[in-house]
């Protein structure tokens, strides 16, 4: 019988359990998951390559006819150059300079086109006949003004368009019109150019030009339309120019209205019959809207087709199925591995008493704990961290040496909950010395044993010097992060600011080169102009980084300093610019004597009264209150104005380096100065408080602790917002903020 039943047990370890089953489907379904997600990764990456190219292919052509404009508007400012007037000779200079082969390919010329009255025709054509005797207008028609085009550069490709009155033909004049009336450059309906003998789909792109300039109203430019600078697109020869160079996986059709401009459809060794992707847009150009349909290629498909999907499932498949064989040859080893086990138990019988003089050379503290809770064993260890003499722990219960708090409570319920074999729980706890000293420990519990035979083995280890080193450098480590993102933060935004001045004195230097060829004095002294004022705004934003930069790393020179006096040399320093503006400075301050670097309290005095003098409503004097006074040990000083004010939400933006709530053409500056004053108040341990509101002014108060130690120099700071004190300002309210760096 015992046989039997010694053999059942064989058998049933020799089976697969219900949970290997439920493993073995768990793993199936995982598998099939992770293909149908790389599937639809794989898609979507697909479908956002299939974007991008899109938007790319639009942008191409958005940017080369924005270039081709360009080309019209210097044509315009070349005859307002010229007091409106020019002639064959010298549009074909100033069109072969363009060098449009080169810098502008895709068009297929430039020129000018004039309205001329019906009175004037005459006159025009003997001008024009003076230096093109063979001159002449075509069609022939019977109007009230024409509008030929009167020269074209290059003249050979173009020989057809010189005379053609562009009024003959409604696409043509009806754009030209529209250019007339808006003052803005425009493009035709879809035209058959006269110069292109295979009648492919082309439009003519026009820009306006007045006497005396650009006209303000539609009166005004009606009366005042000289003609149109002109250049005639072949659009297949356009988009060869636009798109040659673009390695792209998509095929673009371009519509307007019904009317095909250009197609890529037609290549049939490239077109994908059944597209992974395709999308239409409408895009305003110039005041016509044109769809571009945008289709996947064949190439596209090749390059976005992946086998990681198939992979992931061959391989899951292939996983399963060696679980599966894995699972039988376990199920067959239990026989085996129950015999073992006595083995293994007379093993650790013999081995105990080795295990004693290893735990006792250990530097961790070991104990075992019985049932009761008290101990019954423990090494020198355990004895010198607990501050035991020889021998005397045995007379202590364990839980009288942990502190009992949440982590020891946690730690217990875990331990109360295990059963059976061998288990460990750890945590990080506070011991208690045989003195009564607490010290952060690590303690391990393994639980050995069942019922009331049950030990613990507590494994103990001292961190206190760890856990000091720890802390130091975390807190080393969360300054340096906090410092360093301050950093790159405050670099990308001077960067940033810097690149305008210098993107102006570039486009400008350039355009000064090509007046200095053309003699053009005018547009030399023009780009001179802008030339120095940008490179004086840059000089001035590099002075303000090196004053921000110096309140930061500046090592402070703090002295006891009279408020009164600091005030009376910044209201001396601003002096002039006060009585400039008008604004009228009162001050009421209790006599004090602060503690601080005297530079820096001057920056951040003249920085706030500045700024209440520069933002003054333009319709009000400006008013400026500032009043110091104790306030719970601490001396309160505040500048109060009666300026444009601002929103209090945006009180924590205003303090970033370089940020600005007004355009700097209606109010000029850096947008650093808040910025010193945020650091000057963070080097010295001081509250920035900020209220305001739109068009009632605003109140910055400093609050400068009696018992405040100024902070080292370090990198960056960050101004960070809490409620400001209730009565500070009466008009401002509850929108009332704080602006103060806590890093």
């Amino acid at each position: 019988m015992a046989g039997s039943t010694g053999e059942a047990k064989t058998r049933g370890r020799g089976s697969l359990h219900w949970i290997h089953w439920l493993v073995l489907a768990a793993s199936l379904v995982l598998t099939l998951a992770a293909w149908q997600f790389s599937r639809s990764q794989v898609l979507g990456q697909a479908n956002a390559h299939f974007d991008r190219q899109a938007y790319r292919t639009i942008e191409l052509v958005r940017e080369r006819m924005a270039k081709y404009e360009e080309a019209l508007w210097a044509g315009a400012a070349m005859i307002r150059a010229n007091d409106d007037v020019t002639d064959n000779t010298r549009w074909q200079a100033f069109a072969k300079s363009l060098r449009i082969d080169a810098r502008f390919p895709g068009i297929n010329g430039i020129g000018i086109i004039y309205r001329v009255g019906r009175d004037d025709l005459d006159a025009f054509l003997a001008r024009e006949r003076a230096e093109r005797p063979d001159f002449a207008l075509h069609p022939q028609q019977n109007r009230e003004d024409y509008w030929p085009i009167a020269y074209v550069q290059p003249v050979e490709i173009n020989r057809k368009a010189v005379g053609l009155d562009m009024s003959h033909e409604a696409n043509r004049y009806a754009a030209a019109l529209e250019a007339m009336d808006t003052g803005m450059a425009q493009i035709s309906g879809p035209v058959i150019l006269v110069q292109d003998s295979a009648h492919t789909p082309g439009f003519v792109f026009y820009a306006p030009f007045y006497r005396d300039g650009p006209q303000p109203d539609l009166q005004a430019r009606r009366e005042n339309f000289i003609g149109l600078v002109y250049a005639p697109f072949i659009m297949g020869k356009l988009m060869e120019g636009t798109l040659a160079q673009e390695n792209r996986d998509v095929l673009v059709t371009i519509l307007d209205a019904d009317i095909t401009l250009f197609s890529e459809f037609e290549q049939q060794a490239m077109r994908d019959p059944d597209p992974m992707f395709a999308t239409e847009r409408t895009i305003e150009m110039y005041g016509r809207l044109w769809r571009f349909q945008i289709e996947a290629s064949k190439a596209f498909r090749a390059q976005s087709e992946s086998e990681q999907p198939t992979i992931i499932l061959m391989g899951g498949i292939l996983i399963d199925t060696l679980l599966l064989a894995i699972f039988f040859l376990m199920s067959r080893s239990n026989a085996r591995l129950a015999s073992l086990t006595e083995e293994i138990r007379a093993d650790l019988a013999s081995s105990e008493s080795r295990m004693r003089r290893i735990v006792g050379g250990l530097a961790e503290g070991v104990a075992t704990i019985d049932s009761q809770g008290m101990i019954q064993d423990c090494n020198d260890a355990f004895s010198k961290i607990f501050g035991f003499p020889d021998n005397a722990a045995q007379v202590f219960r364990f839980d009288s040496l942990v502190q009992h708090d949440d982590a020891f409570s946690r730690l217990m319920s875990s331990v109360a909950k295990m059963d059976g074999s061998t288990y460990t729980v750890a945590g990080d706890l506070c011991g208690i010395r045989l003195d009564g000293e607490l010290f952060p420990m690590e303690l391990s519990l393994s639980k050995s044993g069942r019922g009331n035979a049950t030990i613990l083995i507590a494994l103990a280890r001292d961190v206190t010097a760890r856990r000091s080193a720890e802390n130091a450098t975390r807190e080393l480590t969360e300054r340096l992060m906090a410092s360093n993102a301050d950093l790159e933060r405050f670099a990308y935004i001077a960067s940033h600011d810097m690149q305008e001045p210098l993107r102006k004195i570039l486009t400008f230097s350039n355009m000064l080169s090509e007046a200095i060829e053309t003699g053009d004095k005018g547009e030399v002294d023009y780009s001179v102009s802008v030339i120095l004022n940008s490179a004086e705004r840059a000089r001035k934003l590099v002075q303000d980084i090196l004053a921000y930069s110096t309140v930061q790393k500046k090592q402070l020179n703090p002295d006891l300093i009279r408020i009164e006096d600091a005030l009376a040399d910044s209201l001396a320093q601003l002096h002039e610019y006060i009585h400039d503006s008008g604004a009228g400075v009162s001050t009421s301050l209790e006599p004090a004597e602060v503690r601080a670097d005297s530079q820096q309290l001057a920056m951040l005095l003249e920085n706030l009264i500045g700024n209440a003098v520069k933002y003054r409503r333009k319709d009000v004097p400006a008013k400026i209150v500032i009043d110091g006074k104790e306030v719970n040990g601490a001396y309160t000083l505040s500048v109060n104005d009666n300026g444009i004010g601002f929103d209090s939400a945006l009180a924590r933006d205003i303090v970033q380096p370089f940020k600005r709530l007004q355009s700097r053409d209606e109010y000029p500056g850096s947008g650093i100065g808040l910025a010193i004053c945020a650091a000057v108040c963070d080097r010295h341990g001081w509250q920035m408080r900020i209220a305001s509101a739109p068009g009632e002014g605003s109140v910055f108060t400093i609050v400068m602790p009696r018992a405040a130690s100024p902070k080292p120099a370090h990198t960056m700071s960050q101004a960070s917002a809490a409620p400001l004190p209730s009565g500070l300002d009466p008009r401002i309210g509850n929108e009332d903020r704080v602006v103060r760096d806590e890093a």
